[in-house]
């Protein structure tokens, strides 16, 4: 409901806007009490035309909002899911699709465990388990299997809703990481097995 300092500006916009100036002849008091309630109804009319400018105006800018929220959300480098307990996708970014090796449209209904490499399965469930026990944002780190076999390296960072219904999921695509960090154990290994065959002879 408006606070009367805001109909008390509206008031006076709508006479501005009006430009109503007193009649300058005496007038019977019917004529009056006519004239009055003539100029009444033509400010709340122009009060009417001023809210539904300030009422288009919010619609705009909401939209705008509306429209920068899904572009920041659909063009993020990092996949974004909606999900329910069982896992099953509710919504999902462009990226979040793009991990998975599909088209957006082909991935709400999914189950995200399915994606999930069988050994790390397990771990999954338990991981989603954790998230809607509402504990706060949960992380993992699981191998995925992508639609056409590719194997990507993910970390999932997730927290349920406020409904507790469904949970927000971010992904990032972990796997460069995992290939450098499997490559200095390599290293280490290779050094570590010279340097002791060094200290044998």
């Amino acid at each position: 409901m408006s606070n009367p300092e805001t109909v008390a500006k509206l008031r006076a916009l709508a006479e501005e806007r009006l430009g109503a100036t007193p009649s300058e002849e005496p007038l019977s008091e019917t004529e009056f009490d006519l004239r009055r309630l003539v100029h009444e109804l033509q400010v709340h009319q122009v009060e009417l035309e001023l809210r539904n400018e300030e009422l288009d105006q919010a619609q705009e800018a909401l939209e705008k909002l509306g429209q920068d929220n899904a572009d920041l959300y659909d063009f993020a480098p990092v996949g974004y899911f909606t999900l329910r307990p069982d896992g099953t996708v509710l919504r999902s970014n462009l990226r979040g699709a793009s991990l998975l090796g599909l088209d957006r449209s082909e991935v709400a209904g999914r189950h995200l465990g399915v994606f999930v490499a069988a050994a790390s399965r397990l771990a999954f469930a338990e991981f989603l388990a954790t998230v809607f026990a509402g504990h706060g944002p949960s992380i993992c780190e699981i191998p995925f299997q992508r639609e056409g076999g590719q194997t990507l390296h993910v970390r999932v960072e997730a927290v349920v809703s406020s409904c507790g219904s469904e949970c927000r999921a971010a992904v990032y695509d972990v796997t460069e990481r995992k290939r450098a960090e499997e490559a200095l154990r390599e290293s280490e290994g290779k050094y570590r097995a010279l340097f002791e065959a060094l200290f044998r002879s």
